[in-house]
Order: structure tokens, then sequence, then C-alpha cells
């Protein structure tokens, strides 16, 4: 990752841990794991001043927005980004290494010295692993603790000891802390506890004298009180990384008043206050009044918005009967409606456990079943049941995919034959000493086959059970936003994937061809992640055509992430052009670190992408100042005008020049994540191109031609005058981004001229081009997604 720039969600992870350690505050991001947010931000807090952290009076805290906060702290206060990213990927990538050392341990258990090195193999050269294991996200973290959980609970199902039952109770709350997900361990352990109970196995107690409890009873009434202990454990754990207190808001005389970033009551579902009350039977006076107190907004409002609960306040006190109001109450105070919210409010009500992992659970529940993905060009907003399954089919590596079939082909073998293996080996033992008495280092090398060959699905089922649970959840998941959320899958897929070289222990003849088979499938897994080296994030297998095509499967974290700024600027300085370079930038790196000078097409989320136009207020002696700080820093913007205001100050103008108001011939460099129609605000052209989509986009297009021709200033000015900067600022807005879905729109039926690192697509175009983009006939009607999207947030359908 040293040759990658910051990925898209790293920056407000390691903000939110940084400020767990630097506020004990806990309101920024709590949704997304308290332990691996604290871990990633941990060397950022050993360095002190040089990493310092943006005060409580930035806008960022004050609005509860992680990101605004993180950009500042990252790209606004002068600090080295290079530094504090190589910082938290150094040891996030330690726990990769941890991780690893997991997959290895348990697999040679199983399967010997050479299962647990192929199982190890597997996992360092997965691209999955290589693209997401030292990013500073909650992934590989989550992974980790799911896979150590289940074997220390595994273990001491078998072998209870002071120590096993204190590690698991550790990596048991180190689960609850890394991941919301952590609930699945429980459906986990469940066909656990099946298996043990039928299994009849004794159950060695090693705490104090060691004895064996064969009896069933004995032995759950002492798993219970392990379980009982490890719970303990693990509460603790979670209320540690809290501080030991359930309010989730520091000392407010130094953090300023606590709020999320949500309402309490939107993430439990209740129901929004404004249509409880269009609910009720209001005279047609009530009705009026309660028009003119509704929020005023350009478009839809979220439930439980600011704004729509100042509405209701003033509903409620000037329009409502004292009756009425008491219906709209009876209904506010209603439980939940969902089970696991009710389990929340339950826990929250009585300060069972700290506020703000509470708020991460409930917020999780709520805004997990809408999330618009893509797949294989077509866009959802609740998912498609089989971006998973395809995601781990193209992105996974063939040989790789091989290997564990073979693995699972010599495990189905070695059950059929499990009542005549030990004769096998026995025979197979002395035709190898009698075969291979000149060549003692063949033999030694499968001295440990015959542990490996009697492996049971028994000692296997634990992860069978992560494996299957797991992918199941997943499955049925609406987050269809990347392949990394398979990343759990993977280790226990590279540990079973060991059970290849049970082929090993066959005869001479099958294991000489197996041994030359498993061999040829390691060298092409090396040698095709070394040729990809060092694109992991965007890699494809041959299924989908190669990286090279990624971009029309499947995109965001999958593909492209925001990683690849390096390499741009590495392609613009082998590419100089005299021709403008646009660039259409997805993810939350800066382009000015890297010296990336182009000119900025729309971009998700856009926060260094300057406006068309520039407007603020100002006392008259300091007009001339702003006017050529802008000018310096935006030398495509010209001087718009002046409005008296009534207080006196003047509000100044500023607009970008014809010329850079278009769009004209040159390279396009789009993020292949910004080509699909993603990401835009909600009233934006988000999701396949319609028709009200092209309406508005020519209702646009006719109210700024005025300002796109190459007319004098003052026709220009004119133009402008005639509406508010506070008018157009948004018509400018809305027109730059419906013109970039209609240009992508276009785009999606050609291929790229080039790519960079598969992840940013390289176009040139032609004013031919542009003119068949912008102006020819309208691409294909799709489904209106902002209008369904709306509707299923709010819960309408």
């Amino acid at each position: 990752v040293s040759t990658k720039g910051l990925t898209y969600v790293e920056v407000g992870h390691v903000t939110a841990g940084y400020s767990y350690w630097h506020f004990q505050d806990y309101r920024l991001d709590p949704e997304n794991g308290n332990l691996p947010q604290r871990l990633m931000a941990l060397p950022l807090v050993w360095g002190g001043k040089q990493f310092e952290f943006p005060g409580t009076d930035a806008p960022g805290w004050q609005d509860c927005d992680v990101w605004m906060l993180g950009r500042q702290w990252f790209q606004e206060m002068g600090h080295d980004e290079k530094a504090m990213l190589a910082r938290g990927h150094a040891i996030m990538s330690m726990v990769a290494v941890a991780l690893g050392a997991l997959v290895w341990g348990w697999s040679r258990r199983l399967f010997g010295p050479l299962g647990g090195m192929l199982s190890l193999l597997l996992y360092v050269l997965s691209p999955i692993i290589l693209a997401n294991g030292a990013l500073m996200t909650s992934d590989t973290i989550s992974a980790f603790f799911f896979l150590a959980a289940v074997w220390c609970l595994w273990d001491v199902a078998h072998r209870i000891t002071l120590g096993r039952v204190i590690l698991g109770g550790l990596c048991v709350g180190g689960l609850c802390g890394a991941k919301m997900s952590a609930v699945l361990l429980v459906v986990m352990l469940l066909p656990l506890i099946v298996a043990r109970w039928l299994g009849r196995r004794p159950l060695v107690l090693a705490i104090g004298q060691p004895r064996e409890l064969t009896r069933r009873g004995q032995q759950a009434l002492a798993l219970a009180g392990v379980a009982a202990v490890q719970i303990l454990i693990a509460w603790i754990v979670v209320w540690g990384l809290y501080g030991f207190r359930y309010d989730a808001f520091g000392d407010p005389a130094k953090v300023g008043p606590g709020r999320f970033l949500h309402r309490w009551e939107l993430v439990l579902g209740k129901p929004d206050p404004i249509d409880l009350v269009d609910q009720l039977t209001l005279s047609d006076a009530q009705r009026a009044r309660m028009v003119q107190l509704l929020p005023k907004s350009d478009g839809p409002l979220m439930p439980w918005d600011d704004a729509r609960v100042a509405s209701f306040n003033a509903i409620r006190r000037d329009v409502l009967t004292p009756e009425q109001a008491r219906q709209v109450d009876a209904r506010l105070a209603e439980p939940p409606p969902a089970w696991p919210v009710k389990l929340v409010d339950f826990a929250r009500t009585h300060h069972l456990l700290p506020e703000a992992y509470l708020y991460g659970y409930a917020n999780v529940w709520r805004f997990s079943g809408v999330r618009i993905g893509f797949l294989n060009g077509e866009i959802n907003l609740t998912g498609n049941r089989w971006f998973f399954p395809y995601a781990f089919l193209v992105k996974t590596p063939l040989p790789m995919l091989a290997i564990c079939l073979l693995a699972l082909a010599a495990g189905i073998g070695r059950r059929r034959r499990s009542s005549g293996v030990a004769a096998d080996l026995r025979a197979a033992d002395a035709a190898d000493g009698e075969a291979n008495q000149t060549r003692p280092e063949v033999a030694s090398s499968f001295s440990a086959r015959s542990r490996s060959s009697s492996v049971s699905f028994y000692e296997t089922l634990p992860l069978w059970s992560l494996l299957v649970v797991y992918l199941a959840t997943v499955l049925a998941s609406h987050l269809n936003i990347g392949h990394r959320h398979l990343l759990t899958a993977y280790p226990p897929l590279c540990i079973l994937g060991g059970a290849a070289v049970l082929w090993l222990a066959e005869t001479v003849r099958y294991r000489r061809a197996m041994a030359v088979v498993l061999g040829g499938l390691t060298v092409a897994l090396v040698a095709e992640i070394g040729w990809r080296y060092p694109n992991y994030l965007a890699y494809f297998n041959a299924i989908a055509g190669g990286p090279a095509q990624g971009y029309r499967h499947l995109v965001d974290s999958s593909l492209d992430w925001g990683q690849d700024l390096p390499a741009v600027k590495a392609y613009l300085d082998r590419h100089p052009t005299n021709g403008p370079v646009y660039f259409s930038y997805f993810g939350l790196d800066d382009p000015a670190l890297y010296a990336i000078r182009t000119e900025r097409l729309f971009s998700a989320p856009g926060q260094d992408v300057p406006p068309p136009l520039f407007s603020t207020v100002l006392p008259r002696e300091q007009i001339d100042g702003w006017i050529n700080t802008v000018r310096q820093s935006h030398p495509t913007y010209e001087f718009a005008g002046v409005l008296p205001q009534a207080d006196g100050r003047i509000q100044v103008v500023m607009l970008k020049n014809a010329k850079a108001l278009r769009l004209l011939p040159g390279t396009y460099l789009i993020s292949a994540t910004m080509l699909q129609p993603l990401n835009y605000p909600i009233t934006g052209p988000e999701g396949p191109w319609n028709e009200r989509f092209e309406t508005l986009y020519q209702e646009l297009t006719r109210a700024v031609a005025p300002l796109l021709e190459d007319s004098t200033p003052q026709v220009r000015l004119a133009q402008l005058h005639e509406h508010s900067p506070e008018d157009w600022a948004p018509v400018l807005a809305r027109f730059d981004a419906f013109r970039f879905a209609r240009l992508t729109a276009y785009l999606r039926r050609r291929e790229p001229d080039e790519n960079i690192n598969y992840s940013v697509l390289v176009y040139h175009l032609t004013q031919a081009d542009l003119d068949a983009a912008l102006n020819g006939p309208p691409p294909a009607y799709g489904a209106d997604l902002p209008k369904l999207q709306m509707e299923l947030t709010s819960g309408n359908k």
C-alpha cells in the first residue's frame, strides 16, 4: 500500500479513533467499531504535536461530521499526510500478520506442516488480503477476532484451562469492539454446541486438579460456567473501550454540547412526527397553519431532520389541541417495531452497555436496508443476491479456487474411505520406505501425512460454521458496496484449502501426480499475483476479463476507492498535453498533495472542487483583497458584480468565465466509480438516466446557457443579475451534476482509450464526442431511483 494514496473511508475511521483518545468522546462514527479505530489512531496519538488534532470549535466537530473533521486534520493543518498514512498502515499491517499466523497455526494443527504452509501461501497471496490487510478499516481486525474467537471457544469446549477461559473472553470482547456483526458469533456457536453435545467426547477440566467430565450434565454445567465468565470478560472489555462510561459525550465544558449525526429517534425507527400529525383529523384552519410551519427545502428531508423536528415542535405547540398532542406523544412512545432495535432500546433504558455502542448497533440496523449498489451494469437500491457470490467468483484467483476445490474433493474422498485409511497409509509407508531409501528428504517431507489423513469433519466443524454462517449473512445483506465485506470468509477458506495436501498421502502414483498439480497451481498463483502488483484492490480474474474490464462488473471498494492519485500524477507526467485535462475523482485524498493540476469535473464527495460561483458578504474595505485572493487561487474566475446589503456591507460575486464553465475537447480522467451513476446528491441524477432527468437537464441547460456564451462581461453580468447569487448557486451546481451524468451515460457505451491502474479511466474526447454526449439523442431511459430511494428511506414502502 506504500504505492497508493488514501482510500475513501480511512480518514473517517482514524479521525474517530483519535478523537476517542484525545477527547474521551465517542460521538464520531460509532457504527464502525471502537477498537480498530483506536488501534489505527494509536501511532498518531504517540506523534503528539506532530499530528495536532483540530479543536472542538472546528465545524466538523460541532456538526458531528467525521469526514469534514478528517479532511481538516489530514489536509488543511499542514500535516504530512503520507507520514500519517504510513503510521496507520504499519500498525494495521501487524493485525494482518497476526491473522496470517492464526491461519498457519490452525491449518498446521489440522493438516500438518505442509498443510499449514499451503494455507499460509493461499492467505498471503490473496488479493483481498494484499489490498485491504494494511488499510485503516475494521475489516482485517474483525476477521482476526472472528477466527480467534471461534478457535478459542472450540478449544475451551474440549479442555478447560484458566488461560483458555480468559483468552476466549478477551477474543469475544475484541470482536464485540471491532464490528457490529459480532452477534453472528452466537449463531456460529450453535452447530458447535450441538456437535459437542452429540459427540459424547470427554471434557477435560484442567483448573486445579485435572479431571475428565464424562457425563453430559457435568459438561453442560462446566461449559455454562465458562460461558458466563467469558461473557463477563467481554462485557468488561466493551465498557473499557468506552472509558467505563455510559454517556457517549465527554465533559461539555471541554468538548461542547453532545449530539450524534442522526437523532436516536431516527436510528430506532420511530415514525416521523410530522407524518403522525398528518394522520390526525385536522380542521381546515389547522391544516393551513400546519402548511405554513412545515420546513422549506429544495428537496426531501430525512425523517427526524433538525428542520422537521423544529417544525413539529411548533405545530405541536401552536396547532394541535391537547388531545391531539397526547395521541402523537403516545405513538412516539411506542417501542421500536423491529426486535433487534427493541433490545437496543431496552439496553439503552437500563444502561446495560455504553450509549455509543448501542447507538452504533441501531445505526447499522437502520441504514443497512437501503444502499445503492452496482453489479454488472445494473443498479439496485436494496442489494442483489448475486453480488457477493459473483464478487467472490471474479475477484479470487483461479489457481486459488482450484486448490480449494482439490481440498474439498480430498476431504470428501477421505471421508468415504475413512474405514481403510490407516491400512492404506501403513502400506504406503512401507512402499515409500523401500522406494525412497536413497531419498530420505522425500520421505521426511511427508512425515506428517498420517496425522493429516486422520482429520475428521468434526475437527474442521468450527471453520465450516464460521464460513457458512458469515457467508449466509453477507448474502442476505443489502450492503453491496465492496468485495472487502467477504474478507472474514477468506482466512477459514485458506485454512480449509490446506486439506489439499491430503492428496499427497495417497499411493505413490497419486501423490506424485498431485504434487505436480499442487505445485503448478501454487506457481501459477505466485506468478499472477506478481504480475498484478501493486493493483490488488482492482484485481479481477479471467472470468471477468481481467482488471481492465473490472469497471463494468464492480466498483467502489471492489475496484476504485480513491487510492490511485500517485498513479494519476505519474501518468500526467508521462503524457504531457497541450489541451485541457479534466478529472472526476472518487475519494477523499487531495490531488493538490500530489501536484495534480487538472480541471476538476463533478466528483464525489467533491470537497475540493470549486463551485461555479463564489459569493460572500464583506465590508467595503475588504473587497479588493478578497477578489485578488480568489483570482490567485482560481485564475478562471472573473468579477461578476456587487450587491449592497442593508447593514452597509457588500455582497461580492465571482463567476467562472464562459470557457471554464464549458466542457472542451481534451483528455478526461474519470474514476471508475464515478463513471457509474452512484454518487450524486439525493436530488441529483443518481441511477439510470430517465425521462425526468432528461427534462431537468434540458431545463438547466437553457437556464445557464447565457453564462456559457463568450459574450462580453457586461452581457454575462446582466444575465447573472436576473437572479440572486443564492438562486444561481444551486442551479449551476445541479447543471454541473446533470451534465456530468449525461456525459458518463455516453461514455459507458464506449471503451476507454487507456486506464490508470485500472481504477481511473482515460478518454480522449473531440468536439464531436462532446456534442454527441451533451446535445445528441438522450441515452436509454431506466428507473427513477432517487424517488424510490426516498420512499424506502422514509419508510413509506
